[in-house]
């Protein structure tokens, strides 16, 4: 409180003076400046005795009245200013406590001349307590007083500068402390996020902490949290899928993450149709399915059954029941729909599956072994123009197949396993790596009626062995590496319109059976090594034939043009690259200016040295 005092002092003695405050001169300094001003002022007003050593008193200890050491003037009242450290009054009353005049003869105003005190400043020294009853401001002792060039301050203590510097310690420690977390900070956590990513991807499946889970349920309705329902989802697919449910990114992790978290169905493990809902999530997401162009129903509300693409010859609305659930009997996904991936081993499960259909997309891989084991209903696979590679997984599971369509892909191997599969009846294999021979067992296929495995590596002899029951249609083969002659066993099948064994290397002639042929309508054997000369008979084969293509081989002798000219159906007749001579015809050449398509000659060919012509287009 006497500290307050003190500095209130302070600032009425600097607004006395001009307003002006300074800090920083001792005290010694400011007592031998205070003497000065009272000696003058005793001089000034008659030259009152000489005013004790106020320097050496403060000096000599805190300036109260028991260190001060002089001989009292005729003045109590000076006496009081000097003991209280401060300027005479500044009020115009005297400055007697006892209302009298200070010195003979009352000239207490000019000793004590008025000075003009500010109002705000004396205002609150009042509501300090510190103004007497006369109107005076009380005495008080001041740490120190400096009035140098009209300025006076209060110069703070020893003990208030060391506490201050503490604080100001303190707060340049606590500054330095922040910095150093914040640098640590910045360090820590960009290091830390680099060495999270480094962790691997590879998900470990646990067990449920505690019997009775307390982390918060996912936002689908469940009976347990989330990452607990995986758990079990997982543990109830691994008989089907095994360690690819722990592989993240995998079609099945995805797939088995879908069933936990976002299914809206959010089936029980315990329903029949639960595995093949998963079997069927996971095919889309192994074929791309969040790309395809058409996607109507997948992975929504409604039943798998209810999908786009899930439909198929034979299989109704694309399910069949069983008395357990809806199975998926049939998938069909024509060109231009985005798909791509490999087909995924877990499709065998679908066991009712009738219609597979994937033509035209990127698929890579493999055909999955499952399917070949599972797949007992199928009546028709599918993959034209894909990327599938190793070989065929059909056997004697499939009973049922009759369709193959898997042309431009790179499959390969044997095509024994075609023997196996009775009901086969069309099977195109063209433009892919298969190798070996054709087993002599798919001649005993009754059904075959169109067998098509153009540009491949096959080799051997073809077989020979085809029976008159056969239903064989069309024997489509060029590009090959067969040899041999061409079987005359051919002409057994009653129903062979179309025979091609073009660019093979196959010697001999053409088997005089083929000539009765009438249902043969086109023969492509071109590009091999045959000979010999073509019969000038009146032959079945010659009034039916509509493309005849003999062309780069070894025949010779004389073009047999009386048996040409008497058909109308000849469409194609290629001769040239051989040693065949004659001459063709103005009624075989009147033929190529037939408008009817049915009937018009569109390409004839001849040697032109060999053979006159006024019409072919000669080599």
């Amino acid at each position: 409180r006497i500290r307050d005092k003190q500095r209130t002092a302070a600032t009425l003695a600097a607004s006395i003076n001009n307003g002006s405050n300074i800090r920083g001169v001792s005290a010694a300094e400011n007592a031998a400046t205070l003497d000065a001003r009272i000696n003058a002022k005793r001089a000034a007003n008659g030259g009152m005795g000489a005013a004790p050593t106020f320097s050496t008193a403060v000096a000599s200890g805190d300036g109260s009245e028991d260190e001060l050491d002089y001989e009292k003037s005729e003045q109590e009242k000076e006496d009081d200013i000097i003991e209280a450290n401060v300027s005479p009054r500044t009020t115009q009353d005297s400055f007697s406590e006892e209302g009298g005049s200070g010195r003979a003869g009352g000239d207490d105003e000019s000793y004590y001349p008025t000075i003009e005190a500010d109002q705000g400043i004396m205002a609150e020294i009042n509501q300090e307590g510190l103004v007497d009853e006369a109107g005076g401001i009380q005495a008080f002792v001041a740490d120190a007083v400096v009035d140098e060039a009209n300025v006076i301050g209060v110069i703070k203590s020893d003990d208030e500068v060391e506490t201050e510097e503490r604080r100001e310690y303190t707060r340049f420690f606590l500054m330095s402390v922040a910095c150093l977390v914040f640098l640590i900070i910045v360090i820590a956590v960009p290091v830390t996020l680099k060495a999270t990513n480094v962790i691997s991807k590879k998900v470990v499946l646990t067990p449920p902490p505690t019997l009775s889970p307390t982390m918060m349920p996912s936002e689908s309705p469940s009976s347990m949290p989330s990452s607990v329902y995986f758990t079990e989802v997982v543990e109830k697919l691994n008989p089907l899928s095994g360690e690819r449910l722990n592989d993240v990114g995998s079609p099945q992790f995805r797939a088995a993450k879908w069933i936990a978290d976002e299914d809206p169905m959010r089936m029980d493990l315990d329903d029949p149709g639960f595995e093949q809902r998963y079997v069927m999530a996971a095919f889309y997401y192994a074929m791309d399915g969040p790309n395809w162009s058409t996607k109507t129903g997948w992975l929504g509300e409604g039943s798998e059954c209810d999908w786009f693409g899930v439909e198929g010859p034979g299989c109704n609305d694309g399910c069949v029941d069983d008395g357990e659930y809806r199975k998926v009997c049939g998938l069909k996904f024509g060109q231009h729909n985005g798909m791509s991936g490999s087909l995924i081993e877990e499709l065998g499960f679908l066991d009712e599956m009738r219609f597979f259909e994937t033509q035209g997309y990127d698929l890579t891989g493999t055909i999955p072994n499952s399917i070949g084991t599972n797949w007992s209903k199928v009546t028709a696979f599918l993959v034209n123009w894909n990327k599938l590679d190793g070989t065929l997984p059909f056997a004697n599971n499939n009973q049922m197949l009759g369709t193959i369509f898997m042309n431009g892909n790179n499959l390969n191997g044997s095509l024994e396993s075609l023997t196996s599969i009775k009901n086969l009846r069309w099977i195109e294999a063209q433009e892919n790596s298969f190798t070996g021979t054709l087993p002599q067992g798919i001649t005993e296929l009754e059904y075959l009626w169109k067998f098509d495995l153009s540009n491949n590596s096959l080799s051997g002899d073809l077989p020979d062995n085809w029976k008159t029951t056969s239903m064989l249609n069309s024997f489509i083969a060029p590009g090959n590496n067969f040899t041999g002659q061409l079987p005359s066993s051919f002409a057994n099948a009653p129903s062979l319109e179309t025979l091609s064994v073009s660019s093979n290397a196959i010697t001999g002639a053409i088997p005089l059976s083929y000539y009765k042929m009438e249902s043969l309508q086109e023969l492509f054997i071109d590009g091999n090594a045959l000979g010999g000369v073509l019969s000038q008979a009146d032959e079945p084969l010659y009034k039916n034939v509509r493309e005849f293509s003999i062309h780069d081989n070894h025949f010779e002798g004389k073009i047999p043009v009386e048996q040409f000219e008497k058909t109308d159906v000849l469409n194609i007749l290629t001769l040239h690259h051989n040693q065949m001579t004659g001459t063709i015809t103005n009624r075989i050449c009147d033929r190529l200016g037939i408008s009817n398509p049915t009937t018009r000659l569109k390409e004839l060919s001849v040697d032109c040295e060999l053979v006159q012509c006024e019409c072919c287009t000669c080599y």
